[in-house]
């Protein structure tokens, strides 16, 4: 008899139920689990009873014991590890031997920022940033941020692929030439890997601001750059891949755009000062370059390995770079006679130009020649004609007499053997200041000679022997219009600053000889006014309160766009390179590791027999040929990458947990005084030092916290962080890397504690760890107190957790 559908099913459900009942389950073995490299079993047996999971019999059935151990195990693994101390043995931190570091890299503090696990290279002028590099960043970045918000401006971050389109509207995509990287889609659409963001900020405010209103505006980023460095070199000071901070202002006129300008300077000057310290870095006047605008300034830390010359003065604050320095005129080398100057034509290259004026500049023979102060006067003569671009009307070197040939007009003797002179009308010469003394007859006789030698064959690129040439003696028969017949004088002259100014010359500020002084250093910030240079190529801008009565862009720094309605932007942009300052401090912190090693008992080796606290010593750490054999850093407090280490010899003994101990109590210490690290272990191992300073520090009732007990030490403390001591955790390291204890003092060099107490076979015999601190004022430069080296301290490790 055929069963229907429901019967069928129901004899189905009956005979899988008696199946189930009669059927045993295994369980499954933790052999078969899949498990990430390196995580171990929670069971070694695979038999049912130890099994780390299990399949219950029933879905029912209780959990068995070793579910039960499974979910414990679960619930450990997904709790929370506390992430303090900071343990350097589950850190990246790769190391490096000195042998290990190619010998022919430019700088040796590049070489120390390999060994130190800062940087590694990724390719010519491109780095990756370790986690010891990145901390030092991310701490030159919060100081930067810090002064940019307290100024008001406001934090963005712009994309580094962009289109060319404004780079093309506004003329820096050919200005920047071969180090714009360019780079096309699939569409075959141009952008442009951005090394600066005038363009497309420009273009961000002028779509969101439309009023008067809304300004002023003040906004920044820290964002990676790009340019095609031919010759990346010096490590970080010269890359292709840098981090910048950029800071871009809008304001409705110049009055308040200058304002902008100086609140910015100071802003910078908070930066540097506490990067570098008041005395360790120099503001200079410069050239506005590429970028333009009307007010510039550098910023420069003084250093052999820069490419940058300054020229400051001995007797005040004056401060310029070669290209923007000036000097009064010396006697001793004013010019006199005519060949003691050198002259330069310029004119245009067209051959069918006429009634043309050409320009003649005079300079010091024995002088060098500023082609950045040439270049300016030129632009600004090309200015004042309303011609240039591209064509034929743009001034260009024609002649110049300490070259033998610069012509670059080639003239067809042959067709016009009266010479290329023919085409210019009249003469303007522009002298440099130290020629203010020469006679009218001398400058003549100068700039004749050049005339003729310009005007002769020779010096054109065509190559006729038979041309003829001019014999012309005077100026008036070689411009008859401008001059009349037989005239005694020279041309009208108006003196400008065309050289470079040079060690020893004559201060342009408070006028003492003999006070220049060139040094060689670091551009690490640059700012600009650039007024309404991006605003006008762009044509971009805001609708004003009320129409101003005329366009008076002198006096009032207005200037109304093309539809005559809207104002154009008053702009400023400031950069700070922030991988370049960390470049300039390797050095320095380098520099300063020398001088303070040189005069200080190596660490590397703690003698038990030390006294407490031992004196500095004289003595160096050299090898037997007598080359140093220590190398390492002493960063400015602001940006270490950690204030502490805690360096344990080995783990035998209860070294590692005493080290732990030592790490809380310090952060508790910290946290309650509301005083930094540093600070915190000098006053646990010589409360009379810290009592004695100068330094202006949160004032404790010592006596009531040194009768802390040990629980209050290390209890009661958490990951907040506030106050001076708030981040104490995170400036303190344990060193518990399985490495021998010389290795990890050797890499405390590199790394640059400031602060190193050290757990060893010292401690096991006499209970005393030693601390060993850095000279207290030892933090941007080192006078001569500040070089006499380490100081080393035997404390009870009592002292660290009550009186002693």
């Amino acid at each position: 008899m055929a069963l229907d559908g429901n019967a069928l099913m129901a004899a189905r459900r009956k005979a899988a139920a008696a199946a189930a009942a009669t059927r045993q389950v295994r369980p499954l073995p933790a052999s078969a689990l899949f498990r990430p490299r390196g995580m171990r079993c929670l069971s070694s047996s695979s038999s049912s009873s130890s099994s780390a999971f299990s399949v219950p019999a029933h879905p029912g059935s209780s959990p068995t014991p070793s579910t039960a151990t499974a979910t414990a195990a679960v619930a450990t693994a997904t709790a929370r590890p506390s992430r303090y101390p900071l343990r350097l043995s589950s850190q990246f931190v790769p190391t490096l031997r000195a042998e290990s570091v190619a010998p022919d890299v430019d700088l040796a503090s590049l070489s120390l920022l390999l060994r130190g696990g800062y940087i590694r290279q990724s390719s010519s002028g491109v780095y990756t940033l370790l986690p010891n590099g990145l901390r030092m960043v991310s701490k030159i970045e919060a100081v930067i941020r810090d002064e940019m918000l307290a100024i008001g401006a406001s934090h963005l971050a712009m994309p580094t692929l962009l289109s060319s389109a404004l780079w093309r509207k506004t003329g820096r995509f050919q200005i920047m030439g071969s180090e714009l990287y360019k780079v096309k889609d699939r569409k075959d659409a141009e952008f442009v890997l951005a090394p600066t963001h005038e363009e497309e900020v420009t273009r961000l405010v002028a779509n969101e601001v439309e009023s008067e209103a809304a300004l002023p505006v003040r906004v920044f980023q820290i964002t990676r750059k790009h340019r095609d460095e031919p010759r990346p070199r010096m490590g970080l000071l010269r890359t292709r891949e840098f981090l910048m901070k950029d800071l871009y202002t809008f304001d409705a006129d110049l009055a308040s755009a200058s304002a902008t300008y100086d609140a910015v300077r100071g802003a910078y000057t908070r930066i540097f000062d506490r990067i570098f310290g008041a005395r360790g870095w120099k503001s200079a006047e410069a050239d506005t370059g590429a970028i333009g605008g009307s007010r510039s300034h550098e910023y420069h830390i003084e250093d052999g390995a820069g490419e940058d010359t300054l020229l400051s003065c001995r007797r005040c604050s004056y401060v310029a770079n070669s290209e923007k320095a000036a000097s009064l005129p010396s006697p001793a080398r004013m010019p006199s006679l005519a060949h003691e100057v050198r002259v330069l034509l310029f004119g245009t290259r067209a051959v069918e130009a006429h009634s043309q004026v050409l320009v003649a500049m005079l300079v010091s023979a024995s002088r060098q020649l500023n082609e950045v102060k040439l270049a300016k006067h030129v632009a600004a003569l090309q200015k004042q004609r309303g011609d240039g671009g591209d064509g034929g009307d743009r001034l260009e070197l024609l002649y110049d007499s300490q070259r033998e040939a610069t012509a670059t007009t080639t003239w067809d003797w042959k067709e016009r053997p009266e010479g290329p002179l023919v085409r210019f009308d009249k003469i303007e010469v522009l002298s440099d200041f130290e020629c203010v003394g020469m006679e009218p007859d001398q400058v003549q006789e100068a700039l004749v000679s050049s005339l003729l030698s310009f005007a002769s064959p020779a010096s054109s690129s065509s190559n006729n022997d038979e041309a003829g040439s001019t014999t012309t003696a005077d100026l008036s028969a070689l411009f008859p219009h401008q001059f009349p017949p037989a005239q005694p004088t020279a041309p009208p002259t108006i003196m400008v600053d065309l050289r470079v100014a040079e060690e020893g010359d004559t201060c342009p500020s408070c006028r003492h000889p003999d006070t220049l002084r060139t040094t060689k250093a670091i551009e690490v910030g640059h700012t600009f006014l650039l007024g309404t240079k991006y605003s006008q190529a762009l044509q971009v801008g805001f609708t004003p309160k009320s129409t101003p009565p005329n366009n008076d862009a002198a006096g009032g720094g207005v200037e109304l766009l093309k539809d005559g309605r809207r104002r154009a932007f008053q702009m400023g942009c400031y950069g700070i390179g922030v991988s370049r300052i960390f470049g300039a401090l390797a050095q320095r912190a380098k520099a300063s590791f020398d001088a303070l090693s040189s005069s200080s008992p190596s660490p590397s080796s703690p003698s038990p027999s030390s006294p407490s606290p031992s004196s500095p010593s004289s003595s160096t750490s050299t090898s037997e040929s007598g080359k140093r054999t220590r190398a390492g850093f002493v960063w400015p407090r602001s940006v270490c990458p950690y204030t502490a280490a805690v360096l344990i010899s080995d783990k035998k003994g209860g070294k590692e947990e005493m080290a732990v101990r030592l790490c809380r109590a310090v952060i508790s210490r910290a946290r309650e005084w509301d005083v930094d690290v540093e600070e915190t272990v000098r006053r646990l191992v010589d409360p009379a030092s810290s009592s004695s300073s100068g330094e202006a520090t949160t004032q404790v009732d010592t006596a009531s916290s040194w009768s802390s007990t040990a629980a209050r030490s290390e209890g009661r403390w958490s990951d907040d962080v506030e106050g001076a001591g708030g981040d104490a955790a995170e400036e303190i390291v344990l060193d518990d890397r399985p490495s021998t204890l010389g290795s990890k003092m050797a890499d405390a060099d590199l790394v640059g504690y400031r602060v190193r107490i050290v757990v060893g076979q010292h401690w096991v015999r006499t209970r005393q760890v030693e601390v060993q601190l850095l000279p207290r004022d030892c933090d941007h430069d080192l006078g001569e107190e500040e070089a006499k080296g380490w100081t080393t301290f035997k404390v009870d490790e009592e002292r660290f957790f009550r009186l002693p």
